[in-house]
């Protein structure tokens, strides 16, 4: 197993003293704290050295770079100058001001550009700012470029945060980028160009021409979907990639080739030294070229964190080669992690660098590994010298099959946290997907290279990229066509994904004395599962999801039982059982629904069943009596029937059963609108099924959309329909909700589910004002995110979350 110390590998204990700090500073450390804390530990350290105490000097130095690195990501994330935008406030603003430093166009002409904001011009003011945001301009024709000044009319706005646990937190993502802010444009009037040509030099001038160059070449000898393929493997630019054939990569577990890394670095150091090759340069000279044309790369890339590890990693390599230096590849692995993290501390958050990280570790460490457990290369070593082929197969078959299991191997974990896949292909479609991908990107440079010289040859050359392009892209869509392309798994929680990790070397250590480690893992797996099972006590949970303008809400009973009421809209750009449903139930390990509730046919509360009915275990589906003759409402029927999902049709006296403690009574729909008539709206709205579900003392209302002649049927309950949280009826809308209704049920909670500025304009003033007055405390979704409360028999606790 490997040791890393502060003498073998320094760089690797330089490393984890750097993420120690930075973590250090995410969680507990405060900005003074670090600061303090680092320049006392310096001078202990330059006194230690003095009084030449080594063990204590190590010590010193070790305290010493954890809390700089805590200082370090302070300095990165906290100290912001006092004219930063975040603290400007100028409600009567009318313009800003500031200068592009990238871009990233569409073929849609919804394109995307970062501005560095330098004035906010209010109607008599005009201050001086700074900050980064992100501009969208929407079907503009006119493009702007780096080094750009433009003054622009737009409302600022805040990144979408994290609105459900599992979510992808986009704020988060954005901040880490030093983005605060997002504005949106629609009419060319509202921008203005001011000046052009500013900024860095090196990249108006060499950067800029040379991405052009490529972008042109790439444009005229390739079609819209195989020039957006070439542009993402070279340039890193996916923002014109068909979403499905990303989807076809990601399922497959190859989703790694369609992003800028070290593979890619690669490819693009063997192609530029084999044209190096051709010149009669000395080795030397080949060796600094190679780094320059890095360099430059880097930049082109945008100073993409693989590419920059892949990078640094060569270009210290080259250096050691250049002063005849011996390096170690953990050394140089480490050190490529230092530059990175000095360079930026919040990139040790970022997926990027810990599957670039994870792949290229797991290489070099699990390819030895792996060798010894299949000892193969030894038997053919013997008896290659007498048949030939074996040769072959240890070189082009053999030991690139070590290489991509060890990867496979290595990244798995972070696939299963970040993605909730397990792509069951991957290792064997890696063996084909690579060297395909490596065939690609080397015919593409050289034919940035060869169409200065010949057009003929330029387009044969086109032609074949193009075809096997094409033959890539549909070998990935066959096989993620397989049954069992890709299993989704719950989310592992961090503990869990330690014991993946921690088992996978123990695995790769059989042999060897692992008795550390396996006492280590029953440890963690003890602490992973206690918290689980010490809150499977007598509580109910309920869980209010933010699925914009629809419905959805999840319960988890005592006995663990599961029931999803809703699950929000499904459009063509948009499906909220995708995106927003099953990410949060695979963060929450609950990817068997015993019962799955449609309170009636509209879209908005059922489009995202399509998604779940082929994701997820589903024991029964809940749906209301009335049958809506729509395509959706059709084509859930036929998938539940294909899925061999028992349907069940629930009326007005009819019962759930899915826990002994909880009652789950449906008081509607009664017979009167269990009858299709019209197949209008409003008929549809008050045919949703309304359940009571009653634990213990506490009780909760779900009405669906039922609107206030629907409501009529329900009175008759009286003071039976009496709960602690209602979930109120159509959104908010003025049609539901009525004060008959309220006095009823004398919620103590109402939970409104709404999308932040619909176009519906709910929840309407007048609920509003009626749950008001019975003074009902109210939530809207659209303005914390998801709403979580934790029911016992006598009490309920609203959970915060984030």
């Amino acid at each position: 197993m490997m040791q890393v110390n502060n003498y073998k590998y320094p760089s690797g204990f330089i490393s984890v003293c750097l993420i120690a700090g930075i973590i250090a500073g995410t969680h507990i450390i405060s900005y003074p704290d670090s600061l303090w804390l680092t320049i006392i530990f310096i001078i202990l350290s330059l006194l230690s050295y003095w009084a030449k105490r080594t063990k204590v000097l190590n010590i010193f130095l070790m305290c010493s770079l954890i809390f700089a690195a805590s200082l370090r990501y302070h300095l990165a994330t906290v100290i912001v100058p006092t004219d930063h935008i975040m603290f400007t406030k100028i409600n009567t603003a009318s313009c800003y001001e500031g200068l592009i430093i990238d871009y990233q166009y569409r073929k849609d002409l919804y394109n995307k550009y970062i501005l560095q904001i330098d004035h906010i011009i209010g109607n008599d003011t005009i201050l001086e700012s700074c900050g980064t945001i992100m501009l969208y301009t929407q079907r503009i024709n006119k493009q702007y470029h780096y080094g750009d000044r433009i003054r622009f009319k737009a409302i600022m706005e805040k990144p979408s945060g994290k609105r459900n646990p599992g979510q992808f937190d986009y704020r988060k993502y954005l901040f880490n980028q030093s983005i605060f802010f997002i504005a949106r444009i629609s009419h060319p009037d509202s921008i203005q160009l001011i000046e052009e040509k500013q900024g860095n030099w090196f990249i108006q001038n060499i950067i800029i021409p040379l991405r052009q160059y490529c972008h042109l070449t790439f444009s005229k000898y390739f079609n819209d979907e195989t020039e957006s393929m070439i542009t993402a493997l070279i340039l890193g630019e996916k923002q014109n990639l068909d979403q499905d054939m990303v989807e076809n990569f990601k399922k497959v577990g190859v989703i790694h080739v369609l992003a800028i890394s070290g593979l890619h670095v690669g490819f693009i150091i063997a192609f530029i030294f084999s044209i190096l090759s051709l010149i009669r340069l000395n080795y030397y000279s080949k060796i600094w070229a190679l780094l320059c044309v890095l360099i430059i790369y880097i930049v082109m890339v945008r100073v993409k964190t693989p590419v920059v590890r892949a990078s640094s990693m060569a270009i210290l390599y080259l250096l050691g080669e250049v002063l005849e230096r011996k390096t170690s590849g953990y050394n140089i692995i480490f050190s490529a992690m230092i530059i990175i993290l000095i360079s930026d501390p919040r990139e040790l958050y970022n997926p990027g660098f810990h599957f670039s990280f994870t792949a290229v570790l797991s290489i070099i460490y699990g390819y030895g590994k792996l060798d010894q457990l299949l000892p193969l290369n030894k038997y053919i070593e013997k008896v290659e010298n007498k048949h030939l082929w074996l040769l072959f197969f240890r070189k082009s078959i053999w030991i690139p099959f070590l290489v991509s299991l060890a990867a496979v191997i290595g990244t798995t974990p972070l696939t299963l946290y970040y993605y909730g896949l397990f792509p069951v292909y991957a290792l064997l479609a890696n063996l084909i997907v690579i060297p395909l991908t490596g065939l690609i990107v080397s015919l593409s440079l050289f034919l940035l290279f060869i169409s200065i010289l010949s057009v003929t040859f330029s387009n044969g050359l086109a032609t074949m990229i193009h075809l096997i392009t094409q033959g890539l892209q549909k070998l990935v869509e066959y096989i993620a066509g397989l049954p069992f392309a890709s299993i989704i798994t719950p989310i592992p929680t961090l503990t869990q994904l330690i014991i993946i990790f921690l088992f996978i070397l123990l695995v790769l250590n059989f042999r060897e004395n692992m008795k550390i480690i396996a006492l280590l893992i029953i440890v963690l797996v003890f602490i992973s599962i206690f918290p689980e099972r010490a809150l499977r006590h007598q509580e109910l949970q309920v869980v209010f999801l933010d699925v914009g303008q629809g419905d959805a809400a999840f319960l988890r009973f005592p006995n663990q039982h599961t029931m999803l009421i809703d699950a929000g809209d499904r459009s063509s750009q948009w499906d909220e059982g995708e995106k927003t449903v099953l990410p949060f139930l695979q963060s929450n390990n609950s990817l068997h629904l015993n019962y799955l509730v449609g309170s009636h046919a509209h879209n908005d509360h059922i489009g995202g069943f399509l998604s779940l009915v082929n994701s997820v275990s589903i024991d029964t589906l809940v749906l209301s009596r009335y049958y809506y003759n729509s395509i959706l409402f059709k084509q859930l029927l036929e998938t539940a029937k294909e899925k061999n999902i028992p349907i069940k049709n629930v009326g007005r006296g009819d019962m759930l059963s899915p826990d002994s403690t909880c009652r789950v009574y449906v008081l509607h729909p009664d017979s009167t609108y269990s009858k299709p008539k019209n197949f209008q709206g409003k008929e549809c709205n008050n045919s949703s099924i309304v359940l009571k579900v009653q634990y213990g003392n506490n009780s909760i209302l779900f009405t669906g959309d039922l609107e206030k002649s629907g409501e009529q049927p329900l009175l008759q309950y009286e003071y039976f329909l009496e709960s602690e949280i209602l979930k109120v009826g159509h959104h908010g809308s003025y049609t539901s909700t009525s004060t008959d209704l309220l006095n009823k049920v004398q919620p103590l909670v109402a939970m409104i589910s709404v999308a932040k500025k619909n176009k519906f304009h709910h929840p309407s003033p007048m609920t509003l004002g009626r749950l008001e007055n019975y003074g009902i405390k109210t939530y809207q979704t659209s303005r914390g995110g998801a709403i979580i409360f934790s029911i016992g028999t006598e009490n309920i606790t609203k959970i915060n979350w984030k």
